[in-house]
């Protein structure tokens, strides 16, 4: 049986007079088949809808409903989905008007038996607002198969981005318009938005001669682009719901069920082919159970910890109810969200970006799940801001003591000494990078921190400093690491270095063994009489490299002829298009240096000269030309050249 109100029940009140009815009661027939509401009004709120809801709770089990109307409503919509949501499972939705708007405020949560769900509205909202209101657990349950948009009013050009808003697994996608002069290219578009779907034949194109096509001139606004992005990532999604906690095998066998066979040893080739690759590791993984499961441990193996990320798993009330600054417990809201889903066990690598300061208080709220990361091995925090209370970094990252052995701190706030203290905190630590730190007079010393001595266990890995210019480098930060830290090897970056080489490196002399100096200014170091330095590489332009050249071996002659040196790379980017250019003709000056690095080969044996640099059409006319300028060198076979797909050309 099937019910139809033309009139909303707010209006029924106003015409059929007041008559004692006995309540619905179980005892009564329940009504099985199809219920339909058409004419709801914003103004239908009120006791005697709420009277009706009642009613359909009583003894009503309708399997099918139709909502049309102006739906504007918070909550006479929700009721009525309510009443029936033990029992319904096709839902149709007919918003008129800025009815749409109304659908954000749904929540299908309670309807567990949704089957298929029909929107029948204008093309622009469709793909903005209204999808928003759609829950990613209510598409990917296990029961729901179908998906139909009812669509009117098709713009005359198609926004690309309007179309891209899911990528979902194996279910029917119908997309219902009128008549269409080209309808090909609307078919076209929206196949390119769901390639998932279209290479699975689930997409169904229907023409009804009930909907109106009349064309729209203008491109779909700013707000349903932004719905849009969002609901796209819908594929990416699947494993980490937004509606509560989902079994995640359960979803993949349910929707993913038609290459569950596929060979274990073709899924760990594919995975060990895209380890690097995230974004293709997540898109494999909606291709079957067993891709599923092999790459989760890879997806999830780098936690980023944003602000833009964390504003997505926010709930609407929380995104609405703290503007500007958010609280320490809503701030790292996606650290708890991560660890109620069981994907911190993955986690290797924690990156903290996009906080305007960050500092330990924000872990508090969230410290539980922070302290479960007990595999981590690297460590990037941008604008790190010292904590009010000294003892709380010890509290916060106790647990990374021993497996952390990379730590990243890039515009730090605080004097070098409490860095250099917080990098002590870690015993096992290997490298160390300090990114665009400010000078050491912004931040005066605190009379509670301690100098750093021997008795600190010494930090024996590597060191990256790097400073926008020269002067900023930190001569706070060089005493302290004379008091027991003794890095085999450093990175310099700055866009001009000059002689201040000599002074960063002095104090690690006694243990140095490789040094990388990075630039794009016209520098040189010199780096004084160093034995004990085995590796020197140079990363800077190719003009800067060339011109420079006599400059920058002379600089370091002392260190590349001592015994215990091996190995000289010189890595440039920025290759000019024509190899006989003017700077070529400066490669002649390096041939006064080739006796020094001849003369040093026969002494003491083993050398080796790098040429590295990116892929260019003119490749061999460089090669003959440094050759050329090291003869010596070119006769013992000395020099290599080397190709990196990293460096720009």
């Amino acid at each position: 049986m099937s019910g139809f109100w033309r009139r909303p029940p707010s209006q029924l009140s106003r015409v059929l007079p007041y008559v004692a009815v006995p309540a619905i009661a179980d005892k009564f027939p329940p009504l099985r088949g199809h219920l339909r509401l058409v004419g709801l009004e914003p103004e239908a709120v009120g006791l005697r809808l709420a009277d009706f809801t009642r009613e359909l709770q009583k003894g009503m089990n309708f399997r099918s409903v139709e909502l049309e109307g102006h739906l504007n409503g918070r909550s006479y919509t929700q009721q009525i989905l309510n009443a029936c949501a033990s029992t319904v499972t096709d839902l149709t939705i007919t918003p008129h008007g800025n009815g749409y708007l109304g659908l954000r405020y749904l929540n299908f949560k309670g309807i567990a038996g949704l089957r298929r769900l029909t929107l029948r509205t204008a093309f622009t909202p469709v793909f903005g607002v209204a999808f928003g209101f759609i829950p990613i657990s209510t598409i990917t349950s296990p029961v729901f198969r179908q998906l139909v948009l009812g669509l009117g009013g098709i713009p005359s050009r198609f926004d690309g981005p309007s179309l891209r808003f899911v990528e979902d697994g194996d279910f029917r996608f119908t997309i219902r318009t009128g008549k269409l002069h080209d309808h090909e290219a609307f078919q076209k578009h929206a196949k390119e938005a769901f390639p998932l779907l279209a290479s699975r034949g689930c997409i169904y194109f229907e023409i009804s001669s009930s909907i109106g096509n009349r064309p729209l001139s203008y491109h779909p606004p700013r707000l349903m682009v932004k719905f849009s992005q969002q609901i796209r990532e819908l594929g990416r999604r699947v494993g980490v719901p937004l509606g509560g906690h989902v079994d995640l095998d359960s979803i993949s066998a349910a929707i993913h069920h038609g290459c569950m066979g596929l060979p274990q040893e073709l899924v760990d080739h594919i995975t060990n082919m895209l380890c690097d690759d995230v974004s293709a590791l997540q898109a494999c993984s909606l291709t079957c159970k067993a891709m599923f499961v092999s790459t989760r441990h890879l997806i999830h193996q780098t936690l980023c910890l944003t602000p833009r990320k964390n504003e997505k798993i926010l709930t609407r009330k929380e995104k609405h109810r703290f503007w500007g600054p958010r609280p320490p417990d809503v701030k790292l809201r996606l650290l708890s969200y991560m660890g109620e889903h069981d994907f911190l066990q993955y986690t290797r690598r924690v990156h903290i970006r996009g906080f305007s300061a960050f500092n330990s208080e924000v872990l508090l709220p969230h410290l539980r799940h922070f302290q479960s990361l007990d595999r981590v091995h690297t460590l990037v925090i941008e604008n790190y801001y010292p904590s009010s209370r000294p003892d709380l970094p010890r509290i916060c990252f106790d647990h990374f003591y021993p497996t952390l052995t990379s730590l990243t701190l890039t515009s730090p706030f605080d004097h070098y000494r409490a860095l250099l203290r917080f990098a002590l905190l870690f015993p096992q630590l290997e490298n160390l990078a300090f990114e665009w730190l400010k000078n050491d007079e912004w931040y005066p010393l605190s009379a509670t921190a301690p100098p750093i001595v021997d008795k600190f266990p010494p930090l024996c890995g590597n060191l990256r400093l790097a400073f926008p210019r020269s002067a900023q480098w930190p001569r706070a930060l060089i005493r302290e690491i004379q008091n027991g830290i003794n890095f085999r090897s450093i990175e310099l970056e700055s866009e001009y270095l000059w002689d201040h080489g000599h002074f960063l490196l002095g104090p690690c002399s006694r243990s140095l063994e490789e040094v990388t100096i990075v630039t794009n200014g016209s520098t040189h170091v010199t780096l004084g009489n160093y034995n004990i330095i085995r590796r020197l590489t140079y990363r800077m332009p190719f003009h800067q490299a060339i011109v420079n050249g006599p400059e920058l071996i002379y600089g370091v002659i002392f260190t590349i002829t001592s015994p215990v040196f091996c190995e000289f790379v010189l890595e440039m980017s920025t290759l000019p298009s024509l190899f006989d250019t003017p700077s070529l003709e400066v490669l002649g000056y390096w041939g006064k240096t080739d006796g020094l690095l001849e003369e040093r080969f026969a002494k003491h044996g083993h050398f080796r000269l790098i040429i590295r640099m990116g892929k260019h059409r003119g490749l061999k006319d460089f090669q003959q030309h440094i050759r050329g300028a090291f003869p010596l060198l070119e006769k013992r076979g000395c020099i290599h050249f080397q190709i990196s797909h990293s460096i720009k050309k």
